[in-house]
């Protein structure tokens, strides 16, 4: 059960707010504890947010965005949930809602990294959300036999049928290598990031081989600069974990 009282949100205002905004804030309270960082040390500093979120269906189950004094504008865009964030934990950093359909969480990540890594802020806050709440969107993917009939996600299969919606939150926190933070404990280290965009392939929504190709390039080369690394690295040699993204789909794998 969200608690407004506990994030300062008038019982008004939580009612017309996406409850996306209510799964980001809970996440990020909890990602700070995970990190043993007291949300307050955090006030006024240059921290920023990258928020990951594609889809809006609560809007269409508010009946008036204008109820509660505007409250249902703010708490039913994207631009809103992340300036929620900043808000409420005091975060002066840049504050940025992300939405490159699949590959939004990845983008988001990609950003806040590489604004750490270049010593613009101080610490980032990256999340993604998504909450499926009403059938439209389900009908239309199925019309266009997007969604798997069998409701599981075969990827890299040859009996691939489509994907599976799914609701969820995920928060990270991130800090730079050399944060001298007491009790600093980092589960992983990111060495180097990147995205990019197929360009013109043979469906907008089809992937690109040599595109992504000279993405991983990318990615590896950073990483290299990072670590001052004397060889090239090689994906093939060099790479011991890879973590795809799956369609779900024939053409999308």
């Amino acid at each position: 059960v969200f608690d407004p009282i506990f994030f300062e949100i008038s019982a008004a205002e939580a009612r017309t707010m996406d409850p996306q905004q209510r799964l980001v804030l809970e996440g990020a309270w909890h990602a700070f504890e995970d990190a043993g960082i007291a949300p307050s040390s955090l006030f006024s500093s240059n921290w920023g947010v990258w928020l990951a979120m594609m889809n809006g269906d609560y809007r269409s189950l508010v009946k008036s965005l204008e109820d509660g004094a505007g409250f249902g504008a703010i708490g039913n865009s994207s631009s809103g949930a992340v300036g929620r964030l900043s808000y409420f934990f005091g975060l002066q950093g840049p504050s940025v809602p992300v939405d490159t359909a699949c590959s939004s969480s990845l983008v988001a990540l990609t950003m806040a990294a590489n604004e750490i890594s270049s010593g613009r802020i101080a610490g980032a806050v990256v999340a993604g959300v998504n909450l499926c709440l009403i059938a439209a969107p389900f009908i239309i993917e199925s019309g266009m036999m997007m969604l798997s009939p069998e409701g599981r996600c075969k990827a890299f299969d040859e009996s691939a049928s489509g994907f599976v919606r799914g609701d969820g939150v995920g928060v990270l926190i991130l800090e730079p290598e050399q944060s001298t933070r007491q009790g600093f404990s980092p589960l992983l280290s990111i060495e180097g990031a990147a995205f990019n965009h197929n360009g013109r392939s043979n469906g907008i929504s089809a992937p690109h081989g040599p595109s992504q190709e000279r993405c991983i390039a990318q990615c590896l080369e950073l990483a290299q600069q990072r670590r001052n690394a004397a060889a090239n690295l090689q994906g093939r040699d060099d790479v011991g974990f890879v973590e795809a993204f799956g369609a779900g789909s024939i053409v999308g794998d």
